[in-house]
């Protein structure tokens, strides 16, 4: 999955909840003409049209912010294993700093 297919389909919502989801992914992986889900590959699952996918811009400077940091975040840890260490380092951030980040961007629960 690219982080562009990824956004968008955390962007989405799934009344058919995760057999949607699970559907969408797996007729989507199998449309791929590359090695990678892309959104235009996601396209049938509303309306056929790649420009449908095509995410609603954030309307404050701060949203489009915390989006890009979410969309970073998310892909640096899967192209990781998800190991933290190795993303605060190619991120140049802390592990801490980036475990806040995680936190405040709804990525990770405080364990209090």
């Amino acid at each position: 999955m690219t982080p562009d297919a990824l956004a968008w389909l955390a962007a989405q919502d799934w009344p058919g909840n995760v057999r949607e989801l699970r559907a969408v992914v797996t007729s989507g992986a199998a449309l791929a003409e590359g090695n990678a889900v892309t959104p235009a590959d996601l396209a049938f699952a509303r309306s056929g049209d790649p420009a449908a996918l095509a995410p609603i811009p954030p309307a404050t400077l701060a949203e489009a912010v915390a989006e890009l940091e979410h969309r970073m975040i998310t892909a640096t840890l899967a192209a990781t294993g998800n190991n933290h260490s190795a993303a605060a380092r190619k991120l140049g951030l802390s592990r801490v700093g980036l475990l806040k980040m995680m936190t405040w961007l709804g990525l990770r629960r405080c364990n209090l």
